[in-house]
């Protein structure tokens, strides 16, 4: 199990909002084609599109998001180094969906960042926002993905059989997911007394 009090990384991380003059900072930040598709439903393909964050920060700004974008940044330089967000934000049901992690600067990748990255949205899914569940959705041939959320103490759902539709292929998608009682267990474990 992943805890971000003992990870001997030497980048700190910290969440801010995402702002529009943050937008030319990432837009050139190449993804792989397999998670392009997955985070834009179809968008584009390499790259993210300007209006993928457009349309995000407006419906910030207006206080009805149901969406939250944030910029990842080391904390000690304040260097932009990613981004990350949530998405279907349903204060009624108490929940939200985990709808991308991006670390920008490829070398800044596969140390380890995007499980701090994941690590601040659930504080900040259960913390601040007072959540009860955080889900995500993953394509199932990405079983680093699985692993990854898996380590960090999410659990499998259930699969979405061809619930995915890219071009003209249906794609199967796994649903993993944490609840606030969980998270509670794993991160805040009783005392000793």
């Amino acid at each position: 199990m992943y805890h971000p009090e003992s990870s001997e990384l030497k980048v700190e991380i910290e969440l801010k909002p995402f702002l529009h003059t943050d937008i030319k900072h990432v837009m050139n930040w190449v993804l792989t084609p397999g998670f392009s598709v997955q985070l834009q439903q179809g968008e584009c393909e390499g790259k993210l599109s300007q209006n993928f964050f457009e349309k995000r920060i407006v419906a910030g700004n207006l206080g009805s998001a149901s969406d939250l974008l944030f910029k990842v940044l080391d904390q000690q330089s304040q260097q932009l180094i990613g981004h990350c967000g949530l998405k279907s934000i349903d204060a009624v049901n108490r929940s939200a969906e985990l709808s991308h992690v991006v670390v920008g600067p490829l070398r800044l990748r596969g140390i380890g960042l995007d499980s701090k990255i994941i690590f601040s949205l659930m504080r900040i899914t259960f913390q601040v926002l007072q959540l009860n569940r955080l889900y995500v959705k993953i394509l199932t041939f990405d079983q680093n993905s699985i692993t990854l959320y898996k380590s960090l103490g999410f659990r499998v759902e259930g699969n979405l059989p061809e619930s995915f539709k890219y071009q003209d292929t249906f794609w199967d998608v796994v649903q993993v997911a944490m609840l606030k009682s969980h998270w509670k267990q794993l991160h805040n474990p009783p005392s000793l007394n």
